[in-house]
């Protein structure tokens, strides 16, 4: 039920399966005794697919129940990781093909997906949406095709794209590559198309820190000290930014939070520690990780324990 209302738009089995990381008899178990409860439909199709469409009223109610759950926090992330959070399709007409790239991945048919994508481009050449997702799928290649990627991404950005899930997956490749400055630099180009976008700020400040924390183990420290107190200033933007889509944008804020208590643990600044424990408890009272961390910290750190 989670991963289904987590889901904006109609999910299917596909997705399902892959998010829950369940056999295909477990899935069917479950959606067969969840139907037998009215709690869920049976599948309907949409653009050719066999899709899940949750009544907004059960949607909604799940959502609010479960969000403040670890369970919630999980599914929603590996939701994310199997879908990839595709860049939404402005060309109704490539949706259809978009869709068939979607289902050929989750199955990890990585060349068919390629294949569909350039043909797409012989159709539609340059199409920023099309090139995106290309880069997306070798993103998601078994094993990665960094490069292939990487030009897919900055040829989008050269074209003047303009749309954050390509920026999120070029910076999200450079973070998994441990190349910092690179998806720093990257964050920033991505601001300038879609300006206080709080996932981007988030992914910047977060490649800040792991960049000072790799300075400070270089003995670079007034480096390190920058780059650090650069992030508390872009992590902070991303907690202020407007929100957009409450429900979903609560993982995004918990992790700011987390990363800003990182950021002053490695400053070993304990004023600013205290304010942003303070604030990530204000936030999320209920976060288990959030509680270790205050455990563990007022052990690190024994100004922490006597204030």
């Amino acid at each position: 039920m989670i991963a289904a209302s987590i889901s904006h738009s109609p999910i299917s089995y596909a997705e399902l399966e892959a998010t829950l990381n369940i056999s295909q008899d477990r899935l069917s178990n479950a959606l067969a005794e969840l139907q037998k409860l009215f709690l869920f439909p049976k599948p309907r199709i949409v653009e050719t697919e066999q899709r899940y469409d949750i009544n907004p009223n059960t949607k909604r109610l799940v959502n609010l129940v479960e969000e403040a759950s670890d369970e919630y926090r999980r599914i929603d992330l590996d939701y994310r990781a199997v879908v990839g959070k595709l860049p939404s399709v402005g060309n109704s007409k490539i949706m259809p093909l978009i869709r068939q790239v979607q289902v050929n991945l989750l199955r990890q048919n990585f060349v068919e997906a390629e294949r569909l994508l350039k043909e797409g481009l012989e159709r539609y050449p340059n199409d920023t949406e099309l090139i995106s997702h290309l880069g997306w799928v070798y993103r998601k290649w078994d094993p990665f095709r960094v490069t292939d990627a990487r030009e897919c991404f900055h040829r989008v950005w050269q074209f003047n794209g303009a749309n954050e899930e390509t920026y999120k997956h070029w910076v999200k490749l450079e973070i998994d590559a441990e190349e910092w400055s690179e998806a720093i630099k990257v964050a920033d180009r991505g601001l300038q198309k879609v300006r206080k976008n709080r996932n981007l700020l988030y992914l910047k400040g977060f490649s800040q820190v792991q960049l000072g924390r790799d300075l400070l183990r270089r003995v670079q420290y007034e480096r390190s000290e920058k780059t650090l107190k650069d992030s508390l200033v872009t992590l902070k933007s991303g907690l202020e930014s407007p929100d957009v889509e409450l429900i979903r944008e609560r993982p995004v804020k918990s992790e700011i939070h987390r990363t800003l208590v990182e950021a002053a643990e490695l400053l070993q600044d304990t004023k600013i520690l205290r304010s942003y424990l303070a604030e990530w408890e204000k936030a999320f009272p209920d976060d288990v990780y959030r509680i270790k961390t205050t455990k563990r910290l007022h052990v690190k750190f024994r100004a922490l324990a006597l204030a």
